[in-house]
């Protein structure tokens, strides 16, 4: 028989100081914190068993079943390859932006110089960079195009917000096709991982899947991730934790147990929220919203 998992001490000492910290209301408030983090713990030891759940986290897809890990890196070199185009034409215009109109500085001429230097390797060796054909040719319109506007600035001395701007102007679609491709290169890859994953779980197992998606970063809406995930099963689209049911988006989230706890407490405050308030997302919107929304209205009236 399994031993019952248990509260970890710190959380004891933690629950301890939760204000009040005297008196009957602070052994009340205490016994139902111990209840919750309980069931919390209980529930965590259940998750990647019968209940399996997908962890995305620093580029790696695991999943968590029948007591196993299994994991798979799950952004292809691909996608890093036109990211990395991408990320040139933004810093071209950053640099020329940060000089501001006028003369070339220094460190602007420097810069200039070292980047221009790598933008003409970089188009010599394009075909050796194993770049998905139908980006290859947008890629080496981003470099060229680099290489004109630092090449203008070098050779003028100065920077001329207009021509930034129209650098940008122009090699906004090529950025735009680069980013399309990279997007399907993916999701192509994950679903492929995913897709084998379903299969061998089945379709029983895989109707109680969970998805965490850890990032450092704050949620930026329309995360692709986030979306496949939604579509596939059939999640309400939106970003914060009213919206969110069987794909939870972890900010700040670094660990696979983090992540495990955010999620037990995920499906407790959706029970919660349906039995006391016939709405499971309830508890996952701040408790004071409503009131705090009424009262604003008196504290603060509009003009």
């Amino acid at each position: 028989m399994t031993a019952t998992p248990t509260i970890p001490p710190e959380k004891l000492d933690t629950i301890a100081n939760f204000p009040p910290t005297a008196g009957a209301l602070a052994d009340v408030n205490q016994a139902f914190h111990k209840v919750y983090e309980q069931l919390a713990a209980e529930l965590q030891a259940e998750l990647g068993h019968d209940r399996p759940v997908i962890i995305a986290i620093e580029e790696n897809l695991k999943l968590f079943a029948d007591g196993t890990e299994r994991s798979e890196t799950y952004i292809p070199d691909d996608y890093h390859r036109l990211k990395a185009v991408c990320h040139h034409a933004f810093g071209v215009q950053l640099m020329l932006s940060s000089n501001g109109e006028g003369p070339l500085n220094d460190l602007t001429a420097r810069r200039g110089e070292e980047v221009r230097t790598l933008i003409d390797r970089a188009v010599e060796h394009l075909q050796e960079q194993q770049l998905p054909k139908e980006g290859r040719e947008s890629s080496r319109a981003i470099l060229q195009l680099s290489r004109e506007v630092i090449t203008q600035a070098l050779q003028s001395t100065t920077v001329q917000p207009a021509a930034v701007e129209e650098f940008a102007r122009q090699v906004g679609p090529h950025l735009a096709n680069n980013i399309y491709v990279a997007t399907q290169k993916d999701l192509d890859h994950i679903h492929e991982i995913v897709s084998a994953w379903r299969q061998s779980l089945g379709e029983t197992k895989w109707a109680k899947v969970y998805v965490v998606l850890c990032e450092g970063h704050q949620m930026r809406a329309g995360q692709a991730t986030k979306q496949y995930f939604q579509r596939l099963l059939h999640d309400k689209d939106g970003t914060g934790g009213s919206m969110e049911d069987r794909v939870i988006y972890a900010e700040g989230c670094k660990e696979i147990s983090a992540a495990f706890d955010l999620l037990s407490r995920h499906i407790i405050d959706q029970g919660s929220g349906r039995i006391f308030f016939g709405d499971r997302h309830r508890l996952q919107v701040d408790v004071l919203a409503d009131a705090a929304r009424e009262y604003l209205c008196q504290l603060l009236p509009d003009d």
